[in-house]
């Protein structure tokens, strides 16, 4: 039951509301089973098979929070539902069936496999918190959000540098492609849940300061996630380092990108309204946004005939794209970067400094969500389906 809901992040027609019954039906069951109490509770478990429940039942825990972030629902396994401690960071020839006990766990600078997914439940442990507030009836206080985010870099600080991603450049040499995948996916985690904490305060930060670092948090991200889809759709081309394991990894097509997207439209096209009272002006930053905006569209378009959303995604991003242009005196089509080779070609990279991310949040952005008309959009994407 565990390999088919974890499968099913990859099928990309069955992932979404189709995976709640497998993952509560696995929820139920594991807890049945007791996975959810340490096994140093009960005398008769040995340690190695202790270890073993605690490897499972920390895989169902991290099914169980990515599917409810993903999708937006309450969480199955509850703060408190369990105490089941986190497996030790050992190789499998570390155990065996007949230890007495189990040896200490291996240091996260030396590169175990087990590392990545003890790495994961560090960030996924701030990402249910995260859930939980966000899915709550009762808005806590803005304090609370600032504190989880202080504790999500905190977990992201962790990550030992086997496993973080310093850039795309290089990412990939001398490692093999499995590793650049752990990476690309913690990195992409990070980025995602930041935007999703922070995406609620977009609109009270233009008229209220107190929000600014919402602002900011929420567009840095947005730009290094669709800086990764650019990235991650290059190097699965023919001759990129994630050709023969494209169906391992987030795919370009992946709906996770869209909130990006929409975040850096919706910044853009607040320009656009403040500049009526003022001369027209377009900074380099705001030209490489939409370069990003421009190249993510021609991703989703290159994908549209074999993805139904994302041709509507491809759909959307057109309409706005054209307006955006538009407004802010730029060309219609706009340069885009090279698509048709992976990154460790030649052709031209795409980093966070050439993005102009202020990864520091020095800048302040302002984003009105209410000025976006969504019903047109939404008109446009049903016409779009009709035909």
């Amino acid at each position: 039951m565990i390999a088919r809901s974890v499968f099913g992040f990859s099928n990309r027609e069955d992932w979404g509301a189709a995976r709640i019954p497998d993952v509560g039906a696995i929820v139920r069951i594991a807890m049945r089973l007791g996975l959810h109490r340490d096994p140093s509770h009960f005398p008769n478990i040995t340690p190695f098979q202790g270890e073993m429940r605690r490897r499972t039942w920390t895989v169902i825990c991290q099914i169980d929070t990515l599917s409810s972030f993903h999708l937006g629902m309450p969480l199955a396994i509850r703060t408190g539902d369990g105490d089941t401690g986190p497996p030790r960071n050992l190789l499998d020839t570390d155990i065996d069936e007949a230890m007495s006990e189990l040896p200490p766990s291996r240091p996260f600078s030396q590169h175990v496999p087990l590392g990545h997914m003890l790495v994961k439940d560090s960030i996924l442990g701030v990402v249910k918190q995260i859930v939980e507030s966000l899915n709550s009836v009762h808005a806590g206080p803005y304090e609370v959000i600032l504190q989880l985010d202080r504790d999500l870099d905190q977990a992201y600080a962790t990550i030992p540098a086997y496993l973080r991603l310093n850039g795309w450049e290089n990412a990939h040499k001398d490692h093999p492609p499995y590793l650049l995948l752990q990476k690309v996916q913690l990195d992409t985690l990070y980025h995602q849940t930041v935007s999703v904490l922070h995406r609620r305060y977009l609109q009270d930060a233009r008229s209220n300061p107190k929000f600014a670092l919402s602002e900011q948090r929420c567009v840095d991200s947005s730009m290094i996630l669709l800086n990764h889809q650019i990235s991650i759709y290059k190097e699965t081309q023919p001759g990129g380092c994630l050709n023969p394991n494209y169906r391992y990894i987030l795919p370009p097509e992946s709906m996770n990108f869209t909130l990006a997207s929409m975040v850096l439209c919706l910044y853009l096209q607040y320009k656009t309204r403040t500049m009526r009272k003022g001369p027209l002006y377009v900074d380099t930053k705001h030209q490489k946004i939409l370069q990003v905006l421009n190249t993510s569209h021609a991703i989703w378009k290159r994908l549209s005939n074999e993805h139904y959303e994302a041709g509507k995604v491809a759909n959307v991003l057109d309409k706005i794209l054209e307006q955006l242009r538009a407004k802010l005196s730029f060309p219609d089509k706009l340069s885009v970067l090279e698509l048709g080779a992976p990154f460790n070609s030649q052709s031209a990279t795409l980093s966070e400094s050439s993005l102009g991310v202020d990864t520091n949040c020095t800048q302040t952005l302002n984003i009105e969500m209410s000025d976006f008309n969504w019903v047109r959009i939404s008109a446009l994407v049903e016409d779009w389906n009709d035909h």
